[in-house]
């Protein structure tokens, strides 16, 4: 899978609180079944506003549900109403598939992240995730 970031996990690894942290780049990725971050419901995809899952949440079944995509995240909101383009700072990947996080519309730009199913990221690149899809788990984004 293509990721400038390079993080991945694999869903299973349950030794408490296991974080994996990039040399640098201030990022976390972490098995969700290992965390106590239990908003986001199984079988979801959510976005927070800020780091470390805080500020606004938006849950969003349709990365997870035919289509599987997001091509612009602008018409896509949090619960307080904001949107999603160049606003998230968290996610969590609660489903059975591979999420990738484009910056730019149309599932192009410089940043390309991959959040394995099961997993979440406690901080990816700040603000600038514009379109999302969900592939097989297994699959490339």
């Amino acid at each position: 899978m293509k990721r400038s970031s390079g993080a991945v996990g694999r869903r299973g690894l349950r030794a408490g609180l296991i974080v994996f942290v990039l040399a640098g780049s201030g990022i976390g990725v972490t098995s969700v079944e290992a965390s106590a971050a239990t908003a986001c419901p199984q079988g979801s995809v959510c976005f927070y506003k800020d780091a470390n899952f805080q500020g606004g949440i938006s849950i969003q079944q349709r990365l997870v549900e035919s289509p599987y995509q997001i091509a612009n995240f602008v018409n896509s909101h949090f619960q307080d109403g904001t949107t999603l383009e160049n606003q998230v700072s968290s996610v969590i990947n609660n489903s059975d598939r591979t999420l990738c996080l484009w910056s730019n519309r149309n599932f192009q730009g410089q940043y390309n992240w991959g959040v394995t199913s099961h997993f979440y990221a406690a901080q990816i690149p700040n603000d600038v995730m514009t379109s999302a899809r969900t592939v097989p788990a297994g699959q490339s984004c």
